[in-house]
């Protein structure tokens, strides 16, 4: 679950004046799951030099994925000789406009 969609508290650390935690994000194993994942609480104990080339790294893979698996489609609505929905094709890449401009919300210099 993503922790910004769950409740939950912390209790006081017990026997140790400092409590551990590991929190692992969550990444849909299918690029067609939407994909929610954000930076905004680990970019600020993150190295960037390492969590943005991860960050790009991972949702350029997905773009690709999807990009891909269009492009099959396509190719297979050619072959059939189906008709070409624009509505389709614009909710497609509407959806993927979306995707990349998250990015861009969350991928900026820090000072």
């Amino acid at each position: 679950m993503q922790g910004r969609y769950i409740y939950h508290q912390a209790l006081k650390a017990f026997g140790g004046r400092e409590r551990i935690a590991m929190v692992t994000a969550f990444r849909p194993k299918s690029p067609f799951v939407p994909d929610e994942t954000i930076l905004t609480g680990s970019r600020g104990i993150s190295n960037l030099d390492e969590l943005y080339p991860q960050y790009a790294e991972y949702r350029l893979e997905v773009l690709e994925e999807r990009f891909r698996a269009k492009l099959r489609e396509e190719k297979r609505r050619q072959v059939t000789r189906k008709r070409f929905k624009v509505a389709d094709m614009r909710a497609f890449l509407a959806e993927q406009k979306e995707y990349i401009e998250s990015m861009l919300e969350n991928m900026y210099e820090v000072e």
